[in-house]
């Protein structure tokens, strides 16, 4: 068997070289113990500009002579990579049966420390080795504590000292990638490995930890950062196992909305969910069942057609499952892209090359062919916004007459989508074009036409997506949405609005997470008054020189941005930066005057029916009233 042991140096080198000194006691009673066992000692520097110097070279001299089947690497990082990343390259690299990690800042006071860490493993009692004198709680808000008795209760096994097999890590993985630096890896992997059906088998070891050891030369500031980080995501992720403490390896998703575009939006996310929990069962709901093929070749995933869930339904369901999603509770005016909100409240990070992978093994699989599979220079035309109640999307399909006509003169082939109840304009336009398949596609043919397009031309609609999660070429025509809230293939994607308006992207400006939009010019002068040929120009400009608005999108999302901070700091919503401010709202919640205010703000509200009667109470207590909203009021200001 072969036994790797990984442990990371960052500065502190007297500390790592006591840590060196002190392995040859137990790695030299091991390989007395079990001399057929080959052991390899895998040490990553992660501190640049700091290598070690000849004593480790002599102290790994030492150690070889005392431990014969020893194999020491190490590996200097050229930048800090963190706990995680470190150790799971160290397993990569090693090729062993069973990967031990083990803190620089750990020491043991038994010299069968080793022999008492990997025995449940040897005797396939366990997979998975930690400490039992060591944090094995996780408390309900993320961050682990000890347990207040000696039984078997624990959550997770701490990552200062653990033992587990390599099977065990092909399955699952080791150390989140997304979690970086420090802080959270541990609790993550463990709970991953637990929702999988495996069993931490915890061991006593005498050990001395000089906790935090290594990373007080960072600032505390700093270290608080990546710790919230880390943790947001282990809750993100976690946040339903903490309040039952169970697992079903289970997952459920219901991504159910009226536009299926924002369906579509979400396949990144599932996609990285999958791949994070690669033994879990998901179930997906949604409303439309053409975008059940979204979904083929993705493992041990089900599908239910259905409407939202009301609350009695999911309250009922909600025990059932490790983690669960409603796309409805997203923020779909956020000013960031959709994709990575979606992703964001999953606990995932986005990588929509995932997506693109996917729906190109998707077309492929399927042998989906198109008219013009051989043609090079094909346009894919999407003109076609049937939704009703949402103002500021929808600009008129004649706009794209003159487009048509300059895409044809520079021979391309232009090919009209749409729904089959199109509206009779739409239904012009696509005569324009070379090819007229306005209600002639399935959805999986959709997706073969926009794959196999050299450009896509189109609204802010779910076709967009499409050629965004594809890759391909995109010129969009925009209105009261952020682009930027839409698009992220920046480097092949041009957009076009009105932007001489000075109510652009009023969309994410309502700070309202699912209102549709309602145009207060009452005009909607995004879409129905820009100029055709204004829009031609705009399209030669991209298909000649590039993208050329991406820098007017960002200054309107940086505009919208503000507009938003603004908004909650000056309402009092943003939560309290330091600890100075927190604790006086603090003392203000709990002081006499704030609880009278609430007295009077109650009494204020039952007797207004009869305020005409007591004219004299009711003026006194809206006075009151107003004179206490005026002094408990967050202050504001730099």
């Amino acid at each position: 068997m072969k036994i790797c042991l990984s442990t990371l140096f960052f500065y502190k080198n007297e500390l790592s070289f006591e840590f060196v000194q002190h392995l040859q006691q137990g790695l030299s009673s091991y390989s007395r113990l079990l001399p057929a066992h080959e052991l390899h000692l895998y040490i990553t520097n992660n501190a640049p500009s700091n290598p070690l110097g000849l004593e480790f070279s002599q102290a790994f001299d030492s150690l070889r002579q005392s431990v014969p089947n020893l194999k020491i690497t190490c590996v200097q990082n050229e930048w800090n990579k963190g706990f995680g990343s470190a150790h799971n390259e160290a397993f990569e690299h090693s090729g062993c049966d069973v990967f031990v990690g083990l803190n620089n800042d750990l020491f043991f006071g038994e010299s069968g420390w080793l022999d008492k860490l990997v025995a449940p493993i040897e005797s396939a009692q366990s997979e998975f080795v930690g400490l039992k004198n060591a944090p094995r709680i996780l408390k309900a808000d993320g961050n682990g504590a000890f347990a207040e008795n000696t039984d078997d209760n624990y959550d997770y096994a701490e990552g200062s000292a653990f033992a587990v097999t390599a099977d065990l890590v092909r399955n699952i993985g080791l150390f989140a990638p997304d979690i970086r630096v420090a802080y959270c890896e541990d609790s993550d992997f463990s709970l991953r490995a637990r929702q999988a059906g495996y069993q931490i088998e915890f061991v006593t070891i005498e050990h001395e930890h000089r906790r935090s050891s290594s990373t007080k030369i960072i600032p505390q500031a700093t270290l608080e950062a990546f710790h919230e980080r880390n943790r947001s995501r282990l809750l993100s992720r976690w946040g339903q196992y903490l309040s039952t403490r169970q697992f079903t390896n289970k997952i459920f998703l219901e991504l159910v909305s009226d536009g299926w575009g924002d369906v579509f939006c979400s396949l990144p996310a599932v996609l990285q969910l999958r791949a994070d929990h690669p033994t879990a069962e998901i179930t997906v709901r949604i409303k439309q069942s053409f975008l059940a093929c979204l979904f083929d070749g993705i493992d041990r995933l089900k599908l239910e057609l259905g409407g939202n869930l009301d609350s009695d339904e999911f309250s009922k369901i909600e025990g059932q499952f490790d983690r669960i999603f409603r796309l409805q509770n997203i923020s779909f005016t956020e000013s960031q892209l959709l994709g990575r909100e979606i992703a964001s409240a999953l606990g995932v990070d986005f990588h929509p090359q995932k997506a693109e992978a996917h729906l190109k093994a998707f077309v492929d699989n399927w042998s989906l062919k198109t008219n013009f599979t051989a043609r090079k220079k094909t346009v894919v035309l999407h003109a076609d916004y049937a939704r009703s109640g949402w103002e500021g999307r929808g600009p008129a399909p004649k706009l794209f007459s003159e487009c048509v006509s300059e895409l044809k003169n520079r021979g391309y082939w232009v090919v009209a989508i749409g729904s089959s109840n199109s509206s009779w304009e739409l239904q012009e336009l696509a005569s324009m074009c070379n090819e007229n398949l306005i209600g002639q596609t399935a959805f999986s043919h959709m997706i073969a036409l926009i794959a196999q397009a050299e450009l896509f031309v189109g609204i802010d609609s779910g076709p967009i997506h499409i050629a965004q999660h594809l890759g391909t070429k995109t010129f969009a025509v925009f209105g009261a949405t952020l682009p930027t809230s839409r698009m992220f293939r920046w480097d092949r994607t041009d957009v076009f609005m009105n932007w001489n308006l000075g109510c652009l992207g009023c969309y994410q400006k309502v700070f309202k997470p699912n209102a549709y939009n309602f145009c207060i010019r009452r005009d909607e002068a995004c879409v129905k008054k820009i100029a055709g040929l204004e829009l031609k120009d705009a399209l030669v400009a991209f298909l000649d020189k590039g993208p050329q608005n991406l820098p007017k999108a960002l200054e309107l999302l940086l505009e919208t941005q503000a507009v938003k901070r603004e908004f909650f700091l000056r309402t009092g919503l943003v939560k309290p930066e330091n600890d100075v401010e927190l604790d006086r709202l603090r003392a203000e919640l709990n002081s006499s005057g704030y609880r009278a205010f609430r007295f009077i703000l109650a009494m204020t509200k039952k007797l207004k029916p009869f305020k005409f009667l007591l004219r004299p109470v009711w003026r006194g207590a809206k006075g009151l009233r107003k004179a206490l909203v005026q002094t408990l009021q967050p202050r504001t200001g730099t």
